[in-house]
């Protein structure tokens, strides 16, 4: 598998995400944001994740977003090209700060405190996304982008329409933030986005409250058209709805440390799959064993797995995946 290091600066991207990038400010294990006397800083923002993701995998990725002309906007920039993303259309505001956030891990879940309002990442619109739309396999966007403002909405609105035509598909993963916005006012916008989009990530849980759908078949049936549909449903199986079949793949057994990022991790998965050619399975176990290598950090992202893991992923047969044996190699 190429590194970021060999692939050579000229290439155009494969895949391109757009959203906001934020620093996460996080205590270390086992602290609490009450008494804890330091933080680890990580870069952060559910479509960084997974532009780090797929680079680590060694895809040719690009982010698109507007960071704040201030030590953590220069921190995130520093930390995507260290992970081989290419950052050329991200713009700085002078104006505006870089979002933060900080996670107060409390041992049965973690509780999340944004200060994202008025950020650098607000201003992005429908300019920002016009360079991507000549020549990525693949655009990566969510439904947390369209809850931060008119413009940011108008983004996704063109790139849903506008990126079809110019031989580009679109990746949408629904992410409602029930904090960003209701679901009275989110359910009607992102339903709107996924049955523009090629392919779709989306939880079961989030469909329940913005739909009230009750399973995945449910799921399909409010959106029949879109290519790829992927329904998540945290540590049971997966399911892919194409034009020709379902797949549904169990998840690995794993004992979650931190489930942040990991719905994010499964889309860089599945989508790394598409992008070399493989078939659905292959896919669904990829996202799965991305998220499953996130849920064991409480960073956002990690490690990704190695060339041998993901080779093994694709061969194992269904007894062993499902044990789990795959992650006894890790």
């Amino acid at each position: 598998m190429m590194t970021a290091a060999q692939r050579s600066a000229g290439e155009s991207p494969e895949i391109v995400t757009v959203g906001e990038a934020l620093m996460q400010l996080t205590p270390p294990a086992g602290k609490r944001l009450t008494s804890a006397q330091m933080v680890h800083l990580h870069t952060a923002g559910a479509e960084v994740n997974v532009a780090i993701a797929l680079a680590q995998l060694g895809h040719r990725v690009a982010f698109i977003s507007r960071l704040g002309d201030d030590p953590f906007g220069e921190r995130i920039l520093q930390e995507l090209i260290q992970a081989g993303v290419d950052v050329s259309m991200i713009s700085r505001e002078m104006s505006r700060p870089t979002g933060v956030y900080f996670k107060d891990h409390g041992g049965t879940r973690t509780g999340m405190y944004y200060y994202r309002e008025g950020s650098a990442a607000t201003m992005i619109g429908p300019q920002d996304v016009a360079p991507a739309l000549a020549g990525p396999k693949l655009i990566h966007a969510t439904g947390i982008t369209a809850a931060l403002g008119h413009d940011c909405a108008a983004l996704l609105d063109q790139l849903v329409h506008a990126a079809p035509g110019s031989g580009s598909s679109v990746s949408f993963d629904v992410n409602y933030r029930s904090a960003l916005w209701s679901r009275e006012q989110a359910g009607p916008v992102l339903l709107r986005l996924a049955r523009c989009s090629q392919i779709v990530f989306v939880g079961c849980d989030e469909a329940a409250v913005l739909w009230g759908t009750k399973n995945a078949d449910d799921i399909r049936e409010l959106m029949p058209q879109v290519s790829r549909l992927v329904v998540k449903d945290s540590a049971a199986p997966a399911h892919s709805f194409t034009s020709g079949a379902t797949v549904i793949v169990p998840a690995l057994p794993v004992r979650v440390v931190e489930a942040v990022g990991a719905g994010d991790a499964f889309a860089a998965g599945y989508l790394s799959a598409v992008l070399r050619g493989m078939d659905e399975r292959i896919a669904l176990r990829w996202a799965h064993l991305l998220a499953a290598t996130t849920v064991l950090t409480v960073a956002d992202h990690a490690a990704p797995p190695t060339h041998e893991m993901l080779v093994a992923a694709a061969h194992l047969d269904d007894e062993a995946w499902a044990r789990g044996d795959l992650l006894d190699r890790s």
